[in-house]
């Protein structure tokens, strides 16, 4: 999953425009240009019949978006419109997708919030 789910990412051109390739799971390398996108497997339960498990699976992943002001521009706006392309790609009509043999059938988005960092060594 998470090898097709970053494929799809880095399928949307004004998303790899924003972040180029750097899309990472569970760990951002210290240091690392932003903006980036952090992606973390919060829960993934298989679902089950009277038979067993029907070989679908429903998972949970966390999206953090790392930016700092950049050009003027504030590192949360960055962030605000990087999110909206990774919205963009995972929810609503176009959730639906198939990518390395992994059908992703719905997503849909479960929270929001807003975080910020202040001092040094938060690149």
């Amino acid at each position: 999953m998470e090898i097709a789910l970053t494929n799809h990412l880095l399928g949307g051109t004004a998303l790899v425009a924003l972040v180029g390739p750097r899309i990472t799971w569970m760990v951002r390398p210290q240091g690392s240009p932003t903006p980036s996108i952090v992606l973390h497997k919060i829960s993934d339960a298989p679902l089950y019949a009277d038979e067993g498990e029907v070989g679908l699976s429903t998972a949970r992943i966390q999206v953090d978006i790392w930016a700092k002001d950049a050009n003027g521009e504030s590192g949360a706006l960055i962030a605000k419109r990087v999110a909206g392309e990774v919205k963009g790609r995972l929810s609503g009509p176009t959730a639906k997708f198939n990518s390395e043999n992994f059908v992703f059938s719905a997503v849909f988005l479960e929270n929001e919030q807003d975080s910020f960092e202040l001092g040094a060594g938060n690149e």
